[in-house]
C-alpha cells in the first residue's frame, strides 16, 4: 500500500492477489488495484488484471479484467473462478445493451495456452456460460436489476426491481438461444423471428442429439431448473423492490 499527501488528505493506492492457480510451468494470478482519490466526494477507482508470471517471477501475459467504479454499481458484484476446464471465469455486474436487465452479472471467458499468453472467449449469445462451461443449478444465481417507474415516491422518481435468481422467462430464453447459435430454430415458435431478426442462421430443426455434449448437458439442467421453478418462480427469484438514489 502507497500513499501520498495531498490538500485536503491523502491519495491511496493498494495492490492485493485475489487468488492464484499454478499452471504447468507457470502461475496464474488475478490481481486488484485499488485507487483511493481524496476529493469532495471521494473516488474509488479500481482496476483488476488476469497475470501469468513464470516461475522466476517474470510476466508472461496480462488482460484487463475491469476497470472503473465499482461502487456506482447497484449489485457491487465481482468475483472470479478458476475453471477445472483450464479456463478463468470472471462476473461483474454492468450494463448490458440489448439485456434483459438494466444491470446484471455478466461473464467473461479466459482460457490460457500452454505458454500462458492469455485469450479472450467471445460469444454472440446473451448468456455465453452455455458455450463454454458445463452448468449447474447454482449458475443461475446472482445479481439481476430492472429499472422500474416509481408512481409512489415523487423525490425519488425511479425505483429498481433486484432478484436473486434468472426467472422462467430468462431461462427459456437461454434454452432458445443454445438451440438458434447452433443453426436451429428454437422448439418456441415465438423466439423463431427473434433470432432471425438477430441475422443468425437457422437452418434445421432442433434436435438435442446433434449438440456438442456440454450443451445438451446445459439444455437438461435449464430444463430442470424450469421445471422446479413451475408455479413457485417467487422462491426463487427473491424479488425486491429498491429506491434508486439520484445524486445531484
Amino acid at each position: 500500500m502507497l500513499q501520498e499527501e495531498v490538500d485536503i488528505g491523502y491519495n491511496i493506492f493498494e495492490a492485493k492477489q485475489l487468488g492464484q492457480r499454478k499452471d504447468g510451468n507457470f502461475v496464474t494470478r488475478v490481481i486488484n488495484f485499488i485507487m483511493r482519490f481524496s476529493e469532495s466526494r471521494g473516488e474509488i477507482n479500481q482496476i483488476d488484471r488476469l497475470v501469468t508470471n513464470a516461475d522466476n517471477g517474470h510476466e508472461i501475459d496480462e488482460i484487463v479484467l475491469y476497470d472503473g467504479y465499482l461502487e456506482q454499481a447497484n449489485c457491487q458484484n465481482k468475483r472470479h473462478r478458476f475453471l477445472d476446464s483450464g479456463l478463468v471465469e470472471f462476473t461483474v455486474s454492468r450494463y448490458v445493451d440489448g439485456g434483459p436487465y438494466d444491470e446484471m452479472d455478466v461473464r467473461s471467458y479466459f482460457p490460457i495456452d500452454g505458454q500462458g499468453k492469455i485469450h479472450r472467449l467471445c460469444s454472440a449469445r446473451r448468456f455465453p456460460m452455455t458455450e463454454f462451461i458445463r452448468l449447474d443449478s447454482t449458475d443461475f444465481q446472482g445479481c439481476f436489476i430492472l429499472n422500474i417507474q416509481d408512481t409512489v415516491h415523487t423525490r425519488n422518481p425511479k425505483n429498481a426491481i433486484r432478484r436473486q435468481y434468472l426467472t422462467s422467462e430468462n431461462l427459456t430464453y437461454m434454452l432458445m438461444e443454445i438451440y438458434a447459435d447452433d443453426g436451429m430454430y428454437p422448439t418456441l415458435n415465438t423466439y423463431r423471428d427473434t433470432f432471425s431478426k438477430k441475422d443468425w442462421n437457422l437452418y434445421m430443426d432442433a434436435d438435442e442429439s446433434l449438440l456438442p455434449a456440454m450443451e445438451r448437458h446445459n439444455v437438461r439442467v435449464i430444463q430442470r431448473q424450469l421445471e422446479r421453478m413451475k408455479g413457485r418462480e417467487k422462491e426463487f427469484t427473491k424479488e425486491e423492490i429498491f429506491e434508486i438514489s439520484l445524486a445531484g
